[in-house]
């Protein structure tokens, strides 16, 4: 042995000679220093202290701290009785007590400038701490020494060394500070002595390559973020000391497959396990009493967990996304079930709420697919928002009579359940969504007590068919039983005062249906394409009728329009294909654009008397109306007004019409004369375009305004004028293609 270290020392100072010729001796006294370093490592190997650890610094070391202190490069104070010294990579610290702190001024070290060329550290015998942010990022540091005095390591000590990759603390080490060795990503292996009382918050934070960790038996607490981020850790042993594991303590330690959690423990912090994506299975104690927030969410792997009966909490997404969870076992102590809880664990099959829950929270499980079967408790009070929302495989639920409250959208999405039961007790409404896609559900009753059904509350349960409403209820919300495709009857009660928006609409084989008097409104898009619809009865109370309130509803043959009623909205009868006749009082005031468009088995209609104008498109395409009635209270005709009225062979424009709009009267093909009143000062353009057999028209000397291709295609016309006011209008298309076989003759 000492023949081969021989020819060893011969080779290497062989290669120092070289090297010093070429090189110079800077590198010569690197080479040899180097050489001590190993010496020093193979020396701790074979007395069986890690190389880190710097116990009984051999003479070689001494003599290379002896050496870096004579020869140094740059020095300075670091402490009260500390100095320091800088030589080819290597950075002593000698003298005794503890460093300065730099934690709080970036860049204050006096080695700061030097961090990038610092190989290795060495700390003397006497050094009793490591101030704050002492070496903080110098990533090239592969090696540190570390003497018997130190007590103390600082906040952010060896924060981002990334090329650290071995650490043994001495016995003597008391405490490690926050964020200690946080991004120390090339850290293999660490060993802490029985002097170590607590891993403090974030101290191996990012140590991805850290395998595994033994924790002296008197650590006692386990700062937040510890060991957050370690993706290489596999396996670490807790103490029996530990009462509490902190938040974030082994977030995203992603190959942890297996830990025991000591039964002193009593609370598991928010997010303490969250990522833990290969943790396949945990027991907790009974001493637990508290499941934080995200405690073991996206812990994918996890098939299973029992819940002692101590826990009376389950934080908000305690279990979100466990998504290989099949089965837990609630205790009878739990009396809350946080929101999200168990949020996407898609293998869930079974849960049975345990008598002591009184709330579940919102989305708690929320795209439990699998879920088959759940049985509620008699004490539960509250669902939440979205608490079942898209449990596709759950078939039946009957919500126990202690329930005060189904929040918004509890039970929407799924889409297997065929049955459903309401309890007659305290619960005043159906919520938002409440079982909005329910396809399965084939009939509902709705108990005595509710007075409100929410917005979408029944939207889109495809296959209802049947419905009973109390005669409680007051409100029916925005799209209600929207796209209720199967439903072909339902009564509303007298006590209704509100039906709201779309609240029928795309219930496409709804025949009939009668509004309470109560109503007052017939809200916007409310039978919105209620294809099927035959008859409906609108009361007096109603004075509005909303925009496209029955759009598309091509089985509509007549209406009645009570007295009360003073506007009609847009579009509120276009496309009702066979409605042959309507009747509207002269309560109404207002007709929206395109109210009645391609209604086109309309052959006869009164405008009410206080209507003023006849808006865009109202009559456009109404090809069967052979008779309209226009009163002397309407002052303007709008753009396209009875367009494609191919059946009306005259209309009596009253003196009250000042302006008749673009294509008003566009290609009324049975149009054969019109007379247009002094009243009117301007025609728009196309108006009389396509009037194929309009053979007369009488245009007044009040008209001063007249459009482009206003006779379109009109062939064999003449038109009587008076005033000189349109003699330049016919000299400008005296040449022009579409005044062609047209005869002006001025009176």
């Amino acid at each position: 042995m000492k023949k081969n270290k021989v020819i060893t020392l011969i080779t290497i100072i062989a290669v120092i000679a070289i090297a010093a010729v070429f090189f110079g001796v800077h590198y010569l006294m690197d080479a040899y220093v180097r050489y001590q370093m190993e010496e020093q490592l193979a020396a701790n190997a074979a007395s069986g202290n890690q190389a880190a650890g710097g116990r009984q610094f051999s003479e070689r070391v001494q003599n290379l701290i002896r050496t870096t202190m004579e020869s140094s490069e740059e020095s300075g104070v670091c402490g009260e009785n500390l100095e320091w010294y800088f030589k080819d990579e290597i950075l002593v610290i000698t003298g005794t007590g503890k460093m300065d702190e730099y934690i709080y001024s970036a860049g204050s070290a006096p080695w700061y400038s030097l961090q990038s060329q610092i190989g290795c550290v060495i700390l003397d015998e006497g050094v009793t701490g490591i101030g704050g942010s002492a070496f903080k990022e110098c990533g090239n540091m592969t090696e540190i020494f570390l003497p018997d005095s130190l007590i103390n390591i600082g906040e952010q000590a060896f924060w981002g060394c990334s090329s650290l990759i071995q650490v043994s603390l001495p016995d003597g080490t008391t405490g490690i500070g926050e964020n200690a060795f946080y991004g120390c990503s090339g850290l293999r292996e660490i060993t802490l002595p029985d002097s170590v009382i607590g891993i403090a918050e974030g101290a191996f934070c990012g140590c991805s390559n850290l395998r595994e960790i033994a924790l002296p038996d008197g650590v006692t607490s386990i700062g937040g973020w510890a060991f957050s981020g370690c993706t290489g850790l596999k396996e670490i042993d807790l103490p029996d000391s530990i009462t509490i594991i902190d938040e974030r303590v082994f977030f995203g330690c992603s190959s942890l497959q297996d830990i025991a959690i000591p039964d002193g423990v009593t609370s598991i912090g928010d997010d303490a396990f969250k990522n833990c994506s290969s943790l396949t299975e945990i027991n907790l104690p009974d001493s637990v009493t508290r499941i934080g927030s995200f405690a073991f969410s996206g812990c994918d792997s996890l098939t299973e967990i029992s819940i002692p009966d101590s826990v009376t909490r389950i934080g908000n997404s305690a279990f979100e996304n466990c998504h290989d969870l099949t089965e837990i076992a609630l205790s009878d102590a739990v009396i809350s079930i946080g929101d999200r809880a168990f949020y996407g664990c898609a293998d869930l099959t079974e849960i049975t709420i345990p008598d002591s829950v009184t709330r579940i929270g919102n989305s708690a499980f929320e795209n439990c697919g699998n879920l088959t079967e759940i049985a509620l408790s008699d004490t539960i009070i509250s669902i939440g928002d979205r608490a079942f929302y898209n449990c596709i495989g759950l078939t039946e639920i009957m919500i126990p009579d202690s329930v005060t409250n189904i929040g918004n959208k509890a039970f929407s999405g799924c889409s297997g359940l065929t049955e459903i039961t309401i309890p007659d007790s305290a619960i005043a409404s159906i919520a938002t969504g409440a079982l909005a896609g329910c396809n399965g559900l084939t009939k509902i009753t709705i108990p005595d007590s509710i007075t409100s059904i929410g917005n979408g509350a029944f939207m889109e349960c495809y296959n209802l068919t049947e419905i009973t409403l109390p005669d409680s209820i007051t409100s029916i919300g925005n799209g209600a039983f929207m796209e209720c495709r199967n439903l072909t009857e339902i009564t509303i009660p007298d006590s209704v005062t509100r039906i709201g928006d779309n609240a029928f609409s795309g219930c496409s084989r709804l025949t009939e249906i009668t509004l309470p008097d109560g109503v007052t409104s017939i809200g916007n898009n409310v039978f919105y394409y209620c294809e099927s619809l035959t008859e409906i009865t609108i009361p007096d109370s109603v004075t509005s009728i909303g925009i496209e309130a029955f759009y598309n509803c091509h089985r509509l043959k007549e209406l009645i329009i009570p007295d009360s009623v003073t506007r009609i909205g847009r579009r509120a009868f276009y496309d009702c294909r066979n409605l042959t006749k309507i009747e509207m009082p002269d309560s109404v005031m207002s007709i929206g654009i395109e109210a009645f468009r391609n209604c086109k088995s309309l052959t006869e209609i009164t405008i009410p008397a206080n209507v003023t104008s006849i808006g865009e498109g109202t009559f456009s395409g109404c090809s069967s109306l052979a008779k309209i009635t226009i009163p002397n209270s309407v002052t303007s005709i709008g753009t396209l007004a009875f367009s494609d009225c191919k059946s009306l062979t005259e209309i009596m424009i009253p003196d009250s019409v000042t302006g008749i709009g673009n294509g008003a009267f566009q290609s009324c093909s049975s149009l054969t004369e019109i007379t247009i009143p002094n009243s009117v000062t301007s025609i728009g353009n196309a108006v009389f375009s396509y009037c194929r057999n309009l053979i007369e028209i009488t245009i007044p000397d009040s008209v001063t305004n007249i459009g482009i291709h206003v006779f379109y295609d009109c062939s064999d016309m003449t038109i009587y004028y008076s005033g000189n006011a349109l003699d330049s209008y016919i000299d400008d298309h005296s040449g022009d293609w579409s005044t062609q076989n047209i005869v002006w003759v001025k009176q």
